[in-house]
């Protein structure tokens, strides 16, 4: 009798920005674990408050424990706790490293959609480390601001929903399993309850969030252009000091000094 081909496990790797971005494809990422994948993750975002810093990763790492990732595969590589988008060539190097390291056969990266400068930020580092490296990569969505604007109102968010662009996206329709690891993974993420509320109420999103996960092959883009119409969601709120003109000159900057930063590159 002929014995079973068991399928070789594969290397997975989430980066993400911020602890707490892996609750957008928990599901996915749990599924890739029962059936045997090796998942890892790594966030490349510091907050300078120590506390916060100390809980985000806490809840971060207690989520990747629930889905089925060791805590020697999960990874917060030291950065300074500024934008990302203010250490493009550093935040690259890092994710270079990390991808080097884990040597995944897939990875995924929050989408370039606007939401966050960070998010885009990570999806750049992921595209140039990525595709040199032969990885393929997959791009998710957290949250957008290209909703319809309402007069003299702000945009409403998107919640877990991509952009348009190049190839269609796939749509995972998720089982109530999945329906309970992402729905913990929301439970766990304590310190980003108000976030997430916020989101889910004002998108109107709740049921295709927990119903659901999108994704698709990162895409080639020119992460000078915006991503949709502006203002971007983060130009619109003003925690947020970078707005588009600036992510733009970080990434053409980024370019001209052959992406090691123009202080390395005198």
């Amino acid at each position: 009798m002929n014995a079973r081909v068991q399928p070789t496990p594969r290397r997975v790797l989430l980066l993400a920005a911020h602890p707490n971005d892996e609750v957008g494809i928990a599901a996915t990422l749990g599924t890739h674990a029962r059936a045997g994948d090796e998942v890892f993750a790594a966030w490349f975002a510091r907050d300078d408050r120590p506390e916060v810093e100390a809980q985000r990763r806490d809840e971060a790492v207690r989520v990747m424990r629930m889905i089925g990732a060791p805590a020697e595969h999960l990874f917060f590589p030291p950065l300074v706790p500024v934008h990302l988008t203010l250490q493009l060539p550093q935040l690259v190097t890092a994710v270079r490293e990390i991808v080097s390291q884990v040597r995944p056969d897939v990875a995924y990266v929050p989408a370039f959609e606007g939401g966050h400068p960070d998010h885009d930020a990570m999806n750049f580092a992921a595209w140039e480390t990525t595709v040199t490296a032969g990885v393929e990569c997959r791009e998710y969505p957290l949250y957008h601001g290209a909703t319809k604007k309402r007069r003299l109102l702000p945009r409403t968010p998107a919640f877990g929903q991509l952009l348009p662009a190049a190839g269609d996206p796939t749509v995972r329709p998720l089982d109530q399993r999945e329906r309970r690891t992402k729905r913990t993974a929301v439970k766990l993420s304590r310190s980003q309850q108000p976030l997430f509320t916020w989101l889910l109420r004002l998108s109107g999103d709740e049921q295709r969030f927990f119903a659901s996960e999108e994704m698709r092959p990162l895409p080639m883009r020119d992460y000078q252009r915006p991503p949709h119409e502006r203002p971007l969601l983060y130009e619109q709120n003003p925690e947020y000091p970078l707005s588009f003109d600036e992510f733009a000159s970080a990434v053409r900057r980024y370019y001209w000094t052959g992406g090691v930063g123009e202080d390395d590159a005198l």
